[in-house]
């Protein structure tokens, strides 16, 4: 079938009919969803591989936002959409090589945000108590059961390039949120936590107040988690050497950006005594747990303490 036995065999036009759609995104798009039918051939014949080059090379060339008359081309989300249409294999494989070919790190997580919204309802949404009991309301199959949902957003969470606010604070707290109703893996919530905690003062109030999904609830909101996050916070923010004052936090130097890394900190303390404000109403939340909670931003971090008297105030009452 090849050029040995004649011009125009099989071989030729089947090379050139694949090269007219290589240079094409959509039909390389069509033509990666069809191979999922046949992937076995289609991986030996290398038609999986040259798909998912051609497509890498499309999403990260400037070029081809000028070229594309498609109206999405305007912006850099235009490709979010298409790559749903894939399974979560070949997605994967697929956000990979574009990231490795130099994709910006925020568009990545935004895709890797946008995939898991298009499948897992509850990631378009904020979560609430309802939310407990409706884990797979949804009515098309490719939305899957619990487990599958918490599979891909286990995959997905594994994806999401690890630096400092690629992706924006409240869509890590809804995927936390999410992976405690599907009861996800401890590593992807400890995993979770400590990306929120890295960038925890820019987050809003309404975005911490996570129900509690535990089987034995205590407090409607989940205390403990935010303890996590706090701590995870304090151990970037906080100097490794015992002083606790903002005058030997800026001689040691051991904080970004010396004395100006005192205002993140003071940013999450207000969050705190806000967060603390809005638990106190809950009348099982314990002493300790409220003073622990309290205790775990430095006093040096509150400029001034009326936001943490007001809290007080709204537990003793």
């Amino acid at each position: 079938m090849n050029e040995k036995y004649g011009e125009g065999n099989l071989v030729e036009v089947a090379e050139t009919f694949l090269n007219e759609v290589f240079s094409n995104w959509t039909d390389s798009i069509k033509v990666l969803q069809t191979c999922e039918e046949v992937k076995p051939y289609a991986e030996d014949l290398r038609i999986v591989s040259r798909c998912i080059d051609s497509l890498t090379i499309k999403a990260c060339s400037e070029d081809i936002l000028c070229s594309e008359t498609k109206s999405q081309a305007s912006s850099d989300d235009w490709w979010y959409e298409d790559l749903c249409l894939l399974s979560l294999p070949l997605y994967k494989r697929l956000i990979v090589s574009i990231e490795s070919k130099g994709m910006k790190p925020e568009n990545v997580a935004a895709s890797l945000i946008y995939y898991l919204r298009r499948f897992i309802p509850m990631m378009n949404r904020q979560s609430s108590f309802n939310d407990k009991t409706s884990v797979s309301q949804g009515t098309t199959p490719s939305r899957g059961s619990e487990a599958t949902q918490r599979a891909l957003l286990e995959e997905i969470v594994g994806l999401i390039p690890n630096k400092k606010c690629v992706t924006p604070s409240k869509y890590l707290l809804r995927l936390l949120k999410t992976a405690m109703i599907l009861h996800a893996s401890s590593s992807c919530i400890e995993n979770l936590e400590k990306r929120i905690g890295s960038q925890l003062d820019q987050v809003e109030l309404v975005d911490l107040l996570i129900p509690n999904m535990g089987y034995s609830v205590e407090t409607l909101y989940d205390i403990d988690c935010i303890q996590r996050i706090i701590d995870h916070f304090m151990s970037m923010y906080q100097p490794s050497t015992t002083a606790t004052s903002p005058l030997c936090i800026a001689e040691e130097g051991s904080l970004i950006g010396g004395v100006d890394a005192l205002t993140p900190m003071t940013i999450v303390a207000n969050l705190l005594d806000a967060y603390l404000a809005e638990v106190a109403l809950d009348v099982n939340l314990k002493l300790p747990k409220f003073q622990a909670l309290a205790a775990s931003i430095p006093d040096y971090a509150r400029p001034l303490d009326d936001g943490l008297y007001h809290a007080i105030d709204v537990y003793l009452k």
